[in-house]
């Protein structure tokens, strides 16, 4: 479960008490969630999981601009240059590739 890091204190506090506390007193609850391929509960997870997501959409725009034939090589650098300072603000660029562009 995903929820934006604005939202206010009382409402991440609920948000995270309902899910780690589905199912444990309920057998209706564990039941739906077994046969959800054999789910037993949830479990808190810090934002780590999505760097590979990340990683993958940079990779992706990276390609993309890299292929794109109406684009000059100056262009492409620039886009790189842009696509990875994106990456970077959000801190989602990976580690080895923090304030460099990629070529």
């Amino acid at each position: 479960m995903l929820y934006r890091t604005d939202l206010p204190e009382p409402q991440k506090a609920k948000i995270e008490r309902f899910f780690p506390d589905y199912r444990k007193n309920d057998a209706r609850q564990l039941k739906a969630l077994n046969e959800i391929d054999g789910w037993s509960g949830f479990r808190k997870k810090n934002n780590a999981h999505l760097t590979l997501i990340a990683d993958l959409e940079l990779f992706n725009l990276l390609c993309r601009n890299q292929d794109d034939k109406k684009k000059s090589e100056a262009e492409k650098q620039k886009a790189n240059a842009e696509i990875s300072q994106r990456f970077a603000r959000s801190g989602a660029l990976p580690r080895q590739d923090r304030g460099r562009s990629r070529q």
